[in-house]
């Protein structure tokens, strides 16, 4: 109550881009440790990884998050707090 949507905003990406980019270096960790299990120990081939790769999905993965995050709650940001808190009350 009281904040401007301008600050509302930047607030949400914030958040919203900091939980995408926990979310992406947590998901290629774990996808990292099992994709070697399987490569080295199932199929019994050499691993191999680029950095390049890891470093484009770091940081896509948030941001493609955040935009579409962004574009379905822009309605929210820019509604008056009194017609929404009557909406669902």
């Amino acid at each position: 109550m009281g904040a401007n949507p301008k600050k509302i905003s930047y607030l949400w990406i914030q958040e919203y881009f900091i939980i995408g980019l926990m979310s992406s270096f947590i998901s290629l960790i774990i996808g990292f440790a099992v994709s070697y299990v399987l490569v080295h120990y199932v199929f019994n081939i050499e691993f191999y990884f680029s950095f390049y790769g890891l470093i484009f999905l770091s940081l896509m993965v948030p941001i493609v998050v955040t935009i579409f995050s962004f574009i379905k709650t822009l309605k929210l940001i820019l509604s008056k707090p009194l017609q929404v808190l009557r909406a669902y009350f």
